[in-house]
């Protein structure tokens, strides 16, 4: 009985996660390309202030007017996400294997970029990406003109022993809040989204997730669920971070030559795809540990 060949056809579209860093945070154009070897912003964080009325006749005296905003100088390095597909270098799959490696990058990189976001390991090394959202201590940039936090320690506002879901987030929206007053982002571990959703306290709003409170909930699959310490949860524990608004730029996919592409140990063409990321948020990071 003669063997009828199978056709090739093309896989399945991937679809990416609609509530992932990646979904979430605010991206900018990259209208100069040295962005993306790292940036610098001013953050204005603090608090607004009450004073006496002084326009009425007899009225009392106004309270002394104090500084209550603080401007500080942040700054954010760059990371780069790649996807590599093996190619034979007889025959015409070069174009082929270039084609996949970027279509596989499009699909892989969200979970990428939420892990090296929550850890700040890259290529294997730690304490690379700052800033990131499991620190705890406070790293500073003192080479340039102005002193540049790269990163802050974040605050734990519960201590180390895992609350309720609702304490838990209510003490997280608090001490966000308080730092930040505006929406705050809140980043929570796929692991847990069932969980809160299930209770209530995180709501589908449109496109995005809320809290009751209204603050913005990105749900990251790549996110390491590991303490500011770097200690992985205990089972049925996640960790959540509160931090400032997340924005940041990101280069174009690039792909290399089939000259740079060519593994001559292995006789095997490298068909690479990469894309630069930088990520900054703005003020404040607060942790929190919940029981899930």
């Amino acid at each position: 009985m003669a063997t009828i060949p199978r056709k090739y056809v093309e896989p399945p579209t991937r679809q990416p996660l609609p509530y992932s860093l990646v979904s979430m945070a605010e991206w900018r154009d990259v209208t100069d390309p040295h962005v993306l070897a790292g940036m610098e912003w001013q953050s204005l964080c603090g608090n607004s202030a009450t004073a006496l009325d002084y326009c009425v006749t007899g009225a009392p005296l106004p309270a002394t007017k104090v500084d209550t905003g603080g401007r500080d100088m942040r700054g954010a390095n760059p990371f780069t996400v790649y996807a590599e597909v093996d190619c034979s270098p007889v025959g015409t799959h070069w174009d082929k294997g270039v084609a996949d490696a970027r279509r596989l990058l499009e699909q892989s990189e969200a979970h990428e970029v939420e892990r090296a976001f929550w850890t700040g390991t890259a290529a294997g090394v730690t304490n690379t990406v700052y800033p990131r959202l499991a620190a705890n201590s406070d790293v500073y940039d003192t080479s340039s003109t102005f002193r540049v936090q790269l990163q802050a320690a974040a605050v734990v506002v519960t201590g180390s022993t895992g609350v309720t879901p609702a304490l838990g987030m209510g003490a997280l929206e608090d001490a966000a809040e308080d730092c930040y007053h505006g929406v705050v982002t809140i980043h929570v571990p796929i692991i847990a989204i069932a969980s809160l959703m299930h209770r209530g306290i995180i709501q589908r709003d449109g496109s995005r997730l809320r809290t009751i409170a209204g603050n913005t909930v990105i749900a990251g699959a790549g996110y390491s669920n590991t303490s500011p310490t770097g200690a992985a949860a205990g089972v049925g524990q996640a960790w959540l971070y509160a931090t400032g608004q997340v924005f940041g730029y990101r280069g174009a996919i690039k792909s290399f030559v089939r000259e740079q592409s060519f593994e001559r140990s292995t006789n095997t063409l490298k068909a690479i795809a990469e894309r630069t990321y930088v990520l900054g948020y703005e003020c404040c990071l607060h942790a929190v540990l919940i029981n899930i």
